[in-house]
């Protein structure tokens, strides 16, 4: 099962954070040879989705980093979004991370 964690992110802001993979026991997964993707969406059933950047740092202590860029974050509507951050490993596919993001409104835009 996915730890869940949710996430305020400042509208037009660069946002990153750093998370340890791990399995539904707690151990740490080794993501040497892992694709890591993720998703933000409106609602769960929603289409269009927009990718997080997910890189590992330490393949082999789990960790990753997961960015959003200001231009990114500025594009889209202010609200609240769901995301997952899945771990691939030849045909397996395991969601470790999942919640809400709340993208808080941007007042001061840079283009004014």
């Amino acid at each position: 099962m996915a730890t869940i964690t949710n996430y305020n992110i400042d509208q037009g802001s660069d946002w990153s954070t750093i998370v340890t993979a791990k399995d539904s026991s707690g151990a740490v997964i080794d993501l040497s040879n892992h694709t890591i993707t993720s998703h933000i969406r409106k609602n769960y059933t929603s289409t269009a989705s927009i990718a997080i950047s997910a890189d590992a740092l330490v393949p082999p202590e789990g960790t990753l980093i997961l960015n959003l860029t200001s231009a990114v974050s500025a594009a889209m509507k202010s609200g609240y979004y769901y995301y997952d951050v899945e771990v691939t490993t030849g045909s397996i596919v395991t969601r470790i991370l999942e919640g809400k993001i709340h993208l808080r409104p941007e007042v001061t835009k840079v283009s004014e």
